[in-house]
């Protein structure tokens, strides 16, 4: 009977390791739907809102910008001030999280949450969220101070709390900067935007000289040679900027593992 259930125990485990092994961000095979600064089709950018709609809309996963306010909390937001997204005004890392809590989302596009206040948010915030859904996370790294090794902590230590660190990628364009978070987080993943003055190869090999990372190309220089380049040479890759549904399918149809959008309702495709 020890023995029966040794055997059963043993393939559990190895049941749990194959099911861990399939939500890899890098060992995928459908193409990955990716919502940018969630899905701001529905809701308002980079809030806990447009994380939550993400997952009901099918997408796979979420991009989302990062800074820090005054007094040292991560917070969701894009733009280099208030003045576009809320009713404040200035640079957002000017103000306490707390100053920050105070002000009101424009929600005026988005029927369902018009008449809601709507708040910035943590990151802690926004990841608790979307860990409930299993959302990869493609933090963009254009955005917090990369080159502090106490704001990348405490990016990786939140993605850690909420078991989301597995299946997120932080774009890193800066390779020096990039190669510093590599050295204090060997296990993390990251990706950076190919540039057309670099040759396609390169890049492809560069990545394979990491651990773990994916390149990120924009639509106009997706054309099918990097693609099949891409395709052939068996890396990870993504494809942004991506907000036509017919070319979405023509990608998904040449194998591209990731798309990232700010406009195609994976609902709505999925439907058609």
């Amino acid at each position: 009977m020890k023995k029966i259930l040794g055997t059963l125990i043993a393939f559990s485990f190895v049941l749990t390791g194959c099911v861990s092994a399939s939500n890899n961000l890098l060992n995928h095979k459908e193409t990955y739907l990716v919502a940018h600064r969630g899905a701001h089709i529905v809701a308002p950018e980079n809030t806990v809102e447009a994380m939550r709609e993400a997952k009901s809309l099918g997408y796979n996963a979420v991009e989302v910008d990062v800074r820090t306010s005054k007094d040292g909390v991560n917070f969701l937001m894009h733009d280099d001030t208030l003045d576009r997204t809320t009713n404040g005004e200035g640079q957002p890392e000017r103000f306490t999280i707390k100053q920050l809590k105070e002000l009101s989302i424009d929600t005026s596009n988005y029927p369902k949450y018009k008449d809601k206040k709507v708040n910035i948010p943590t990151f802690d915030e926004a990841i608790k969220e979307i860990s409930k859904d299993k959302l990869i996370v493609n933090v963009d790294g254009s955005k917090g101070d990369w080159n502090d090794d106490k704001f990348v902590g405490s990016i990786v230590n939140t993605l850690k709390k909420y078991n989301v660190y597995d299946r997120s990628f932080f774009v890193l364009t800066n390779k020096k900067i990039r190669d510093k978070v590599v050295k204090n987080h060997p296990d993390c993943t990251v990706s950076w935007l190919y540039d057309s003055k670099n040759n396609i190869d390169d890049d492809i090999q560069q990545v394979k000289q990491y651990n773990k990372a994916l390149l990120s190309v924009s639509n106009d220089l997706a054309t099918n040679q990097v693609i099949e380049k891409l395709n052939k040479s068996g890396i990870m890759y993504q494809i942004y900027g991506v907000n036509d549904a017919e070319r979405f399918k023509k990608l998904k149809s040449l194998k591209v593992p990731i798309v990232e959008t700010d406009t195609i309702n994976p609902n709505k495709i999925q439907n058609n």
